[in-house]
């Protein structure tokens, strides 16, 4: 057969019919003499399909990625046949959890398609990039990508089928079921096995398990089902575990399993063991079957990672383990189908007022249905509970779920190399997303970020959430070093090497191991040292000071600097090459005041190392001026601030925006009156309770009493004056009272209980102890009648 026609025939099978042309391509690998180059990138082509229905072990799967690399680095067999084998690796990259590789081989396609490329391999290419995009989690680059793609395919190939598909999953990760079905319908109803399983996952997404129960054991009872292979049946045995778990029939669960065992790969049997088992209720058993997955990334579809990531999840949360459960969901990808996760956690840590705006956001878009199935797996929470959280009637107190993180643990978090990136904004939640996406990728990482945004804690975070976890994570500082120590510090030296070099010392690549090496401040590296540590890079090789011998190095390197290496490297001040290398993939901490949002967040995250969260007051105003402050130290210029208030505070239970002035030089200049707003009043059991906004916009800070105040040594001209604050401001805290009145504490905790016991107030209760409750004027009747 003709070559040239055999590569037509072989295009054809790639690019329209994808999984369904694998046999096309045998045949044609049978059939014809192909030259070297060109044979050794068809048979690639055949094992990358192959992975969609058959299941491949981690050696055979590292093995067909090395063969990919080959293919790349050699001349390309044919333009087309070359990029439809991009076009394909990147695909693949995909399914296997490497979405660097995805990006850079989609990227090197694209840099080869020019108007003379054929329409079907532009096509493949848009739906390769669709792809990517619904595996990263990027839903609305996805669906810019499908109009583009929908105006270029017939409707209703093969090729417009399989973009639907992705549409659904986008529709799915938006938790938008309704169009989500419509799509469905788009791309043919229930006249496929493919179509059928797609409304499978909705319908379970959706809570609607009757129906997903009967969809999943039709299409178990379908006799083509085998023709599929194990990847697919796998899909559809998830989907009806997880069915049959919400009905807590988890023992027709293992019945069903164990039915299918010898299909399924042993991974996808240990971790839908675990769910099993988390449904029960058996915590001790899901432990033991998590802990006998490796740490390291399954060798396995991504579907499998996500599968064990959110049974690890389940279990932690489920198990009261606040830090371990967040290291976990923040891998998971960033999108409302995990909103159950999210406000879990939110639980666990004591944020119920954020807990039920997530519960309830995530009912108003996906319905109660949705919710409930997915609480199933919530033993840290009481049935009235999750029956409360559902109907969205009630807020759970604290008894009902776990305790929140307990004050030692809160104290004893280091403030550096921290199990998370503190920030609710959408910055850090992107941030957190993207360290999630590299820990486990085995890549040099460049962070850039001003002085203080964070660089050590983000790689930390890149280390503890990575398969390097239990390994060491060492960091230097490359500008307090000189230059001969720094050499020897990295890559260690002999005995004798130089003066005083009295025995042999290994450097920090091989103390290591397999861990993380940071470099901080990579920018002051000598040049000499700079072209040492391409070498190393590029080889994994170091040689110590006085060796003739190298060593391979296992240790990821991660580099921060707080400038510009571009300019740099444009100014001969950095090597460029150096800079490629590094910035492999990179990660940019946005400073605070790009994320105003999260200098509160930190703010409150630091006062815990001086506070017990349960007994401080923080002013509203205060909080706000630390919004409003630009912080050109960022976060470490924030830190020293809460140590002065603190120091400057003391003990007491209340912390007012006053105190930000006095502690941050030139913030009094800079503030801004506050807007009064209406009452409201403080949410129940939040992990620092805020003074009311009313009180806080409205009442002036006094030392001693004003002009028309009488002395606060009468108690009958005190008790007056209480009386005349509570009419006019209706909620006051005893921290208040005691700057207005200018009396003892004591004093004024006698005057509250005075006038409680008259009736003129009332006590709400925050906590047991009374310096942080606040009290609130019972009314106007009772209170014109108290006598004065």
């Amino acid at each position: 057969m003709n070559t040239s026609k055999t590569i037509r025939r072989i295009l054809r099978a790639v690019t329209d019919s994808d999984d369904f042309g694998i046999g096309t391509i045998r045949e044609c690998l049978e059939t014809t003499d192909f030259d070297p180059a060109t044979e050794r990138c068809v048979r690639l082509l055949a094992e990358m399909i192959s992975t969609h229905t058959e299941h491949k072990t981690g050696v055979e799967l590292d093995a067909l990625y090395q063969g990919i690399d080959q293919v790349l680095r050699g001349p390309p067999a044919s333009a087309d046949l070359h990029l439809a084998f991009l076009i394909k690796a990147a695909v693949y990259s995909d399914e296997i959890s490497r979405p660097v590789d995805a990006e850079r081989l989609l990227g090197m396609a694209q840099g080869l398609i020019t108007h003379r490329t054929s329409a079907c391999l532009v096509r493949s290419h848009l739906l390769a990039q669709l792809s990517h995009a619904d595996h990263a989690c990027r839903h609305e680059e996805a669906l810019r990508i499908w109009e583009e793609l929908s105006r270029r395919v017939r409707r209703g190939s093969r090729l417009w089928i399989r973009g639907k598909y992705h549409v659904v999953n986008v529709r799915r990760g938006l938790a938008d079921y309704a169009n989500a079905f419509q799509d469905l319908d788009d791309a043919g109803g229930a006249a496929t096995v493919g179509s059928r399983y797609h409304k499978l996952i909705i319908l379970v997404d959706e809570g609607r398990l009757g129906e997903a129960r009967a969809s999943a054991e039709d299409l178990l009872a379908f006799k083509k089902i085998s023709e599929f292979g194990a990847v697919l049946i796998e899909g559809i045995l998830w989907a009806y575990l997880k069915t049959l778990a919400a009905l807590g029939l988890t023992e027709l669960g293992h019945s069903v399993l164990g039915e299918y065992r010898a299909t399924v790969s042993p991974e996808f049997a240990t971790v839908t063991e675990a769910l099993l088992a988390v449904a029960d209720g058996d915590l001790a058993t899901a432990r033991r079957l998590v802990a006998g997955l490796s740490d390291a990334p399954i060798p396995c579809s991504s579907l499998i990672q996500r599968m064990q990531l959110s049974v690890a999840a389940h279990l932690e949360l489920s198990s009261g383990n606040a830090r371990a459960a967040r290291a976990l969901i923040e891998r998971l990808p960033r999108m409302p189908h995990y909103a159950d996760f999210d406000g879990r956690l939110a639980l666990l840590e004591g944020r119920t007022p954020e807990a039920m705006r997530i519960f309830r956001d995530f009912c108003a878009k996906a319905g109660a249905p949705a919710l409930t199935a997915r609480l199933v797996y919530a033993h840290e929470l009481s049935r009235a509970a999750i029956a409360g959280i559902v109907n969205g009637l009630i807020e759970p107190p604290n008894e009902v779920g776990r305790s929140p993180t307990p004050d030692a643990e809160l104290k004893a978090r280091p403030a550096t190399g921290a199990v998370r990136f503190v920030g609710s904004s959408a910055a850090s939640r992107a941030l957190r997303a993207e360290i999630a996406a590299l820990a486990p990728l085995d890549v040099t990482v460049l962070i850039r970020g001003e002085t203080g945004t964070g660089k050590e804690v983000a790689s930390r975070l890149l280390h503890d959430i990575g398969p390097r976890a239990a390994e060491p994570f060492v960091a230097v500082n490359c500008g307090c070093i000189s230059e001969l120590l720094m050499e020897s510090e990295l890559f260690g030296h002999t005995k004798g090497a130089f003066t005083g070099a009295n025995q042999t010392r290994r450097g920090l690549f091989e103390t290591a191991g397999a861990g993380t090496v940071l470099l901080d401040e990579i920018q002051v590296m000598p040049p000499r040292l700079q072209a040492g540590l391409l070498r190393v890079l590029e080889t994994r090789e170091i040689r110590p000071l006085g060796s003739d011998r190298t060593h391979r190095i296992k240790a990821r390197i991660v580099a921060a600097t707080n400038q510009d290496l571009d300019a740099a490297a444009a100014e001969g001040r950095f090597r460029t090459d150096l800079l490629y290398r590094l910035a492999q993939c990179e990660v940019r901490i946005p400073p605070l005041r790009e994320r105003p949002e999260d200098s509160a967040d930190l703010f409150l995250h630091f006062l815990a190392e001086y506070y017990d969260p349960a007994q401080l007051v923080v002013d509203p105003a205060l909080l706000e001026a630390v919004r409003r402050w630009p912080w050109p130290g960022n976060a470490r210029e924030l830190r020293n601030v809460v140590g002065r208030i603190a120091l400057r505070a003391g003990k007491v239970g209340y912390l007012n925006a006053d105190l930000f002035g006095l502690c941050v030089p030139g913030a009094r200049e800079m503030a801004s009156p506050v807007t009064p707003q209406a009452e409201t009043a403080p949410p129940p059991n939040p992990p620092f309770r805020i003074a009311p906004a009313a009180v806080a916009a409205t009442v002036p800070l006094v030392e001693r009493p004003g002009p028309g105040m009488l002395s606060p040594r009468h108690t009958h001209s005190r008790r007056k004056a209480l009386r005349r604050l509570f009419a006019e401001h209706g909620t006051l805290t005893r921290a208040e009272i005691i700057r207005l009145v200018g009396c003892a504490p004591d004093t004024a905790t006698r005057d509250l209980k005075a006038l409680e016991a008259e009736g003129v107030i009332r006590r709400v209760e925050t906590s047991a102890h009374l310096r942080t409750s606040y009290f609130v004027r019972v009314g106007s009747g009772q209170a014109s009648q108290t006598p004065g």
